[in-house]
């Protein structure tokens, strides 16, 4: 159903999406536009980021579907206890496959006359000894690739980091795609600002969120 009220109300809102297990579709009304999202995940209410690249966001009004283009944050947050054990375990991987490599390298190049002081340097070689193999760098980490597609608490529900924002105060809301979901727009231009809304703040006249594939739910708000 929708929420269409003279005051549509951020609590009845959160609380109908803490309530329901899977996606939803949000269809707004504002400054004579039609938009919308699509969330993949249950929402959680936990200040975290999370959902995958399934989500996108669109405009009836200009017939336009804004999918996810991604972004490089830093690394995964403590609540991500399964993502950081798995991308520790690949660097570690990595780490022990250059310690080996290095390894083998020097027994080598010692049976040849390469001669090391305690720190691994090279004191003497052989003219012509080839030393690439013996000062490859150890790896790093690699930059952590997260999917920031939703995020909620109790005063804010978000489509990626500034694409779309549902303040506490609907009459507060805004939009500015190209940071998480994108149609190749120039980030930061009148056009990202205004492309589902037309304005970059806006207030929510009309809302309804449906639950999808889920037939406990149907409409939740």
């Amino acid at each position: 159903s929708t929420l269409d009220d003279a005051a549509p109300s951020f609590r009845s809102l959160a609380a109908c999406l803490a309530a329901v297990e899977g996606p939803t579709l949000f269809i707004f009304s504002a400054n004579d536009h039609l938009f919308g999202a699509y969330a993949s995940q249950t929402w959680r209410f936990d200040g975290e980021y999370h959902g995958d690249a399934s989500s996108f966001l669109f405009s009836i009004t200009r017939d336009a579907r804004v999918p996810f283009v991604g972004r490089i944050s830093g690394p995964p947050q403590p609540s991500d206890a399964a993502l950081r054990a798995a991308h520790d375990h690949e660097f570690q991987m990595r780490k022990e496959r250059w310690i080996a490599g290095v390894t083998e390298a020097r027994a080598r190049a010692e049976a040849s006359g390469v001669v090391f002081d305690a720190n691994g340097s090279i004191l003497e070689a052989p003219e012509h000894y080839p030393t690439d193999d013996l000062t490859v760098p150890p790896p790093r980490p690699r930059p952590w690739k997260r999917i920031d597609t939703q995020y909620s608490d109790e005063g804010r529900i978000s489509f990626g980091l500034t694409d779309l924002v549902i303040e506490g105060d609907l009459a507060r809301c805004s939009s500015e795609i190209e940071s998480t979901f994108g149609i190749g727009l120039r980030a930061g231009s009148t056009a990202a600002k205004t492309l589902l809304a037309g304005a970059e703040t806006f207030a929510v006249s009309n809302l309804e969120v449906w639950s999808v594939g889920n037939a406990a739910y149907d409409s939740v708000a």
